[in-house]
């Protein structure tokens, strides 16, 4: 594989996520709008619709800058240094592949997750007065979540490997 191969598989995956980003608005904008049907048509169950789907842009967004991130920056020279062989230069660049493609997923996951951590917040601070959930947000509320939603899934790969470290000290033994 060469450095020309490489270049055009990662304008293909920088174009298919700018795709799927756009997909991605147009079916938050139709399930807001009621164009689709949702098997549960709730507002709640529209909200956490809106709130996954916006954290996938987010990383959809953050994966595409990625790609040509690596293109500017000549990722594929860099590989070849590391590699010792073809097949091992074969395999990095797989595993990239790899990475581009399926790590935008975890936008999917980290939407609701930080949303979960918002209202959990507000639930406690609320619970005084009586109000909880959804019914207690104002509409600035909604916006600070969809916010949230979209910076937690521009940032889950950030957040994935700072898990992944904290997972590993903690779970160390200690000597």
């Amino acid at each position: 594989m060469g450095k020309k191969k490489f270049n055009r598989n990662l304008s293909i995956i920088c174009i298919f996520h700018s795709l799927m980003c756009i997909f991605t608005i147009c079916l938050i904008a139709a399930a807001n709008l009621r164009l689709i049907p949702i098997p549960i048509s709730t507002d709640a169950a529209v909200f956490w619709f809106t709130v996954s789907l916006i954290g996938l842009v987010g990383a959809f967004l953050h994966f595409c800058r990625k790609c040509y991130t690596y293109q500017i920056n000549d990722k594929y020279s860099k590989l070849e240094d590391l590699s010792d062989d073809d097949s091992a230069l074969e395999s990095r660049v797989s595993g990239y592949y790899l990475y581009l493609c399926t790590r935008p997923l975890a936008g999917l996951s980290i939407g609701p997750v930080t949303t979960m951590i918002i209202l959990g917040g507000l639930s406690g601070i609320s619970s005084a007065a009586g109000e909880s959930g959804l019914s207690s947000l104002s509409e600035a509320g909604f916006y600070l979540i969809y916010l949230s939603s979209f910076v937690g899934g521009y940032t889950s790969s950030d957040i994935f490997d700072a898990l992944s470290k904290f997972g590993q000290s903690a779970l160390r033994p200690a000597v």
